[in-house]
């Protein structure tokens, strides 16, 4: 098989405010030559590379380049006791209001009869997230995409 491919993530964080955060995730890939096997052209849709608000959608292609944008404000923390063992007697959790914006792109020269490939994608919304031990996440989240859809969409792990 020829395939040469190139990727790379990151995730930053800034706090803008007290209890306010900015996060900002992006995410590039670059398969070569073009001409690769359907097998070889999975991207959004897959694990956990997608646009909020596009998540029943899977978009193939050999090139793709996504940046999702967070803002995320500190409502609410509380502590409940749990049982008395001493690495767990007790279980934190946060409760975080948010508003996103993600925006997308994936480059298919195979299949171009796809509507959402070859083009700019974008999503917005708005949920709530739910952190609890070890970085458990719940995200509750409304979104709409460019395609005039809307939804509520669970997730019970960490974006990326």
């Amino acid at each position: 098989m020829n395939l040469w491919q190139i990727q790379g993530k990151g995730t930053w964080g800034w706090q803008i405010a007290n209890k306010t955060f900015f996060g900002l995730q992006g995410y590039g890939v670059l398969k070569l030559p073009f001409d690769q096997p359907y097998i070889n052209q999975r991207l959004f849709g897959y694990g956990d590379l997608y646009l909020r608000g596009l998540e029943k959608y899977v978009i193939d292609g050999v090139g793709a380049a996504m940046i999702r944008n967070t803002f995320r404000r500190e409502m609410v923390r509380f502590i409940l006791p749990f049982i008395h063992i001493k690495s767990h007697d007790q279980i934190p959790f946060r409760v975080y209001l948010k508003a996103y914006g993600d925006m997308g792109y994936s480059y298919n020269k195979t299949f171009p009869g796809n509507s959402l490939v070859n083009r700019m994608l974008y999503t917005t919304g708005a949920g709530i997230d739910i952190v609890t031990l070890y970085d458990v996440v719940m995200r509750f989240e409304y979104s709409f995409n460019q395609l005039g859809q809307k939804g509520l969409f669970l997730h019970f792990k960490n974006e990326f």
